[in-house]
């Protein structure tokens, strides 16, 4: 089994990626109420990359292309003036050609991801003040690499690629998601959101490291208030975001609540103050950003600004 090596300074002269394509829709108004929109998008994608040892001169060179049809559809229905229904279909197609395949230090670059997204909703608006959409939605993704462990993995010493990934089982995410924004009085704007996700993985090799950090549970309020009277030069806001507990292979990331506020002051039609403050109970969590490696940081601690803006 290969061991773990301490890399020498890798250059990369040309590490480039492209995409090109082109998309068409079409309209049909099967009825009155009823309407389908088609589409499609007609890709390429390239990937040219140039590696060099800054210690032995030893160069690499990959190059990967790959085309794809991606179609698409859309129903929508009319349910009243104010509400319509909708279901939508997509398929999905995601070059890894960044991704090497086993065994070390690795034996060509993986297949494309594929799966297709469905969505059924409803969106509308209430008392025509507030607008509201609910939605369920699945979406399914086949060959996604992940990192292999069942083999001692590392980095190849000539060009720094890492080796090697396998693509998972099929990984289906299912979920629903609620959203209502819009003024509840005049100078009183609310939003609020839900969503819930459920992600399963399904036939994934042995040693494979998962890929889930989504949280099942995750909700989003934000309300902004212009006072009333001699107060109307004053603006305040306050928001919150919550969501559950995640895990990424063995690594368990708790949930967490954040709290930010600001007041705005106007003081002529040119010139406004403001403090905000993020983070307002000093929360202590993880922010995934990247790998189970790194990338995975703290997120913003208690932070207090104050500006001042002008416009004319």
């Amino acid at each position: 089994e290969p061991a773990f090596t301490q890399n020498p300074f890798i250059a990369y002269p040309i590490n480039e990626q492209s995409q090109r394509g082109i998309y068409a829709t079409v309209g049909l108004q099967l009825a009155e109420p009823l309407r389908l929109t088609l589409g499609g998008r007609q890709g390429k994608y390239n990937y040219h990359q140039e590696s060099r040892n800054a210690t032995t001169g030893a160069r690499s060179v990959v190059r990967y292309e790959d085309d794809a049809f991606i179609p698409s559809a859309a129903l929508n229905y009319t349910l009243s003036d104010q509400w319509t229904a909708y279901f939508s279909f997509g398929e999905t197609f995601k070059p890894q050609a960044d991704l090497l395949a086993p065994p070390y230090p690795g034996n060509g670059r993986l297949d494309p991801v594929t799966g297709d997204n469905l969505e059924l909703g409803v969106k509308g608006e209430i008392f025509e003040r507030v607008n509201a959409a609910v939605a369920i939605y699945q979406l399914k993704r086949n060959g996604q690499g992940a990192l292999d462990t069942s083999s001692q993995s590392a980095s190849n010493p000539a060009d720094g690629s890492r080796c090697c990934y396998i693509p998972v089982g099929e990984i289906k995410v299912q979920g629903a998601d609620l959203e209502m924004s819009g003024a509840v009085l005049p100078d009183w704007q609310v939003f609020g959101g839900y969503t819930y996700t459920k992600t399963d993985f399904e036939g994934n090799p042995t040693g494979v490291r998962t890929l889930g950090r989504t949280p099942e549970h995750q909700v989003k309020i934000w309300s902004t208030w212009r006072l009333p009277g001699s107060w109307n030069a004053m603006t305040l806001n306050a928001g919150v975001i919550a969501q559950s507990s995640t895990v990424f292979d063995t690594v368990h990331f708790g949930g967490y609540t954040v709290w930010n506020a600001s007041v705005q002051y106007r003081v002529s039609d040119h010139w406004s103050l403001a403090v905000s403050g993020d983070n307002l109970t000093d929360k202590v969590y993880y922010l995934p950003t990247g790998t189970l490696y790194n990338q995975n940081v703290y997120g913003t601690p208690r932070a207090l600004s104050f500006s001042v803006r002008g416009n004319w």
